[in-house]
């Protein structure tokens, strides 16, 4: 018995892809049809992507004669993902759980997003680690759009890097150790890590485009001339003893690539770092290129040098079966490429590990529709029957309708009984609702220094900084006096603008942090600024350092660009060692970070 057909998009920067699937004899996923189209313009240009997107997907499903569901993934970028850890739960009590968590942890309204989550790593471990991802419900609809105006309905709605996840699950059973897979995208890149059971993500904004154009800005040529000479010439320069090409401008168009992807190299060094210390990962043993800039020459070889572990192109069609519509050789050349979209079609055939459902709003209110729909038919056609017999039966139609209406009287009465019943649980429920309310905000305040110290832990990306001493303080005045030593008087403290809190009220208005940073010879003190302006960056409001919108929480931009400062970097970095003697080798710095209104505390001394 043949099964049922499935179909996959992928929305991707520069090209759509659509393929066609079934299940094969013991389950094995087959690749009945496939086709793609190339979109020429800049990924960047949001303002006309998704009418390329939109115009490609109707001729790709007119030539493929396809319809229904369609399965389809939003790009990581869009989304909010967030690893949570969790003490074991019930179901009914995790549920609850993680939407205490998703309230505090996604940075718009969750009335504005639609959002899941999935459980990860194994059974009987002491915490449950939970993977939460949101999106706002006007952005997928948009992209929801796209789909169903080229004449699909709406499927699964996954996630990129997760569908590339399942994809390599599938493919590569046999591996167990630790595996990094480098989705490079024409956006951005994703760092997918899979270990057993466990995995994490992160999404980089780095991608081909940034690749073309460093080419557009070193040659003076646009953005698509750039891009159709790094597909003709491109290559990653190989360094050390290799001789360069012998054209010098392809010589130099390769080292232009090659800066380019060092950059993406320092990112995913920083990444494996994260992965380590704070989600208790191992260093990945074998690294896997995929995505649309897989395809450049020497990449392997490049990413084999720098990450010191074997790095291999991921085949997405490893263990597919290939129809005979389906140009094999053409399919194969672009395995490294088709990770999401056998992703998206094994969610079709119900079987992946990871199951993120985001489901657009409109498509939830047609879905129940239609669950109920046979309810509605069933009493349609009860209805119906019931007029053919009056119309058969006239002359018994008054005593047919007084005994309906004594029936009917009854059952009024009945319904204004639970009425009553209803408008108290009304009530109650509210009541519930108050009382749940301190409870809301009690968990938030549980979690809001530990994730504001996480928050300061990620700001350090590399170990250039550190931090030696954390205090409260009371403007000017510290709330913590230098320690004593036996037999002798307490010591000054070490900055002199700061003196012991006097007794009376006071509030605990800021965070003051010594710490120390050393010269990474990339510019010196810099890494120190470079700290502030990413706490500055950040999408919850930790600190009192921007104006913010209040309707969304986030950074207000200025005309320029730039996101409104509230004090300079003069004002919170006071004092600091630039290093001009190059002395030491390290150097000292104090950092006071302003407390949000909601979040100061009044004492009395």
């Amino acid at each position: 018995m043949a099964s049922q057909k499935h179909t996959a998009v992928d929305l991707g920067s520069q090209s759509i892809s659509v393929g066609s699937f079934s299940t094969g004899p013991g389950g094995v996923l087959v690749l009945d049809q496939f086709e793609s189209l190339d979109l020429l313009a800049d990924p960047a240009a949001d303002a006309t992507r998704l009418e390329q997107c939109q115009s490609a997907l109707g001729a790709l499903a007119k030539s493929m004669r396809a319809s229904g569901p369609a399965h389809f993934a939003v790009t990581s970028q869009s989304v909010f993902t967030r690893f949570v850890k969790l003490p074991p739960l019930e179901k009914d009590q995790l549920d609850q759980i993680v939407g205490f968590e998703a309230q505090q942890q996604v940075p718009f309204p969750l009335t504005e997003a639609v959002w899941d989550y999935q459980t990860l790593g194994n059974e009987g471990e002491l915490e449950i680690e939970v993977m939460l991802v949101a999106i706002k419900a006007d952005e997928l609809e948009a992209v929801n759009q796209v789909v169903r105006s080229s004449g699909f309905q709406t499927g699964k709605v996954d996630l990129a890097p997760l569908a590339i996840y399942n994809a390599f699950r599938y493919n590569y059973p046999d591996i167990e150790q630790p595996v990094l897979l480098i989705d490079i995208g024409a956006r951005s890149t994703n760092l997918i890590y899979s270990e057993g059971k466990k995995f994490f993500v992160r999404t980089i904004n780095t991608g081909t485009r940034d690749i073309s154009l460093a080419i557009s800005k070193e040659f003076g040529i646009s953005f698509l001339e750039a891009e159709t000479k790094k597909q003709k010439d491109g290559f990653v320069a190989l360094g050390g003893a290799y001789a360069d090409h012998e054209d010098p401008e392809i010589a130099a168009m390769s080292k232009v690539i090659r800066n380019s992807l060092t950059r993406l190299h320092s990112e995913v060094i920083r990444t494996n770092n994260f992965y380590r210390s704070n989600q208790g990962g191992s260093a990945p043993t074998v690294a896997f290129l995929c995505g649309v800039g897989a395809g450049l020459p020497y990449l392997n070889e490049f990413f084999q040098e720098k990450l010191k572990v074997p790095v291999e192109y991921f085949n997405a069609l490893r263990n597919v079966e290939i129809g005979r519509k389906v140009d094999h050789a053409a399919v194969m050349n672009q395995a490294s490429a088709l990770g999401e979209l056998i992703g998206l079609g094994l969610r079709g055939a119900g079987v992946t590990p990871v199951e993120i459902d985001l489901v657009p709003r409109l498509v939830a209110r047609e879905r129940l529709v239609e669950k109920r729909a046979p309810f509605f038919w069933t009493a349609g056609l009860s209805f119906a029957l019931l007029l053919g017999s009056t119309g058969l039966y006239f002359h018994q139609a008054a005593a047919y309708a007084s005994a309906r209406k004594a029936r009917l009287d009854g059952e009024v009465s009945s319904l204004k009984r639970f009425s009553s019943e209803i408008e108290e649980q009304d009530e109650r429920l509210e009541k519930i609702r108050a009382r749940s309310k301190p409870y809301s905000e009690a968990v938030l305040g549980r979690v809001y220094w530990i994730t504001t110290f996480r928050d300061l832990s990620e700001a350090m990306v590399d170990d250039k900084i550190w931090f030696v001493e954390m205090q409260p303080m009371a403007g000017t005045h510290s709330l913590i006096s230098e320690p004593r030593r036996a037999g002798e008087a307490a010591l000054e403290l070490a900055d002199p603008l700061v003196a012991e809190v006097p007794a009376g009220q006071h509030v605990i208005d800021s965070i003051q942090i010594k710490g120390l940073w050393r010269d990474n010879q990339q510019g010196g003190s810099k890494v120190v600024y470079n700290f502030l302006d990413r706490l500055r960056q950040s999408k919850r409001p930790f600190f009192d350092l921007v104006e913010r919108d209040p309707a969304t929480g986030q950074p207000v931009p200025a005309a320029d660009g730039e996101i409104v400062k509230k004090f300079t970097d003069g004002e919170l970095l006071n004092p600091i060692n630039h290093g001009t003697g190059n002395d030491r080798q390290a150097y000292d710095f104090t950092l006071k970070l302003p407390l949000p209104e909601g979040r100061r505390i009044q004492f009395t001394k």
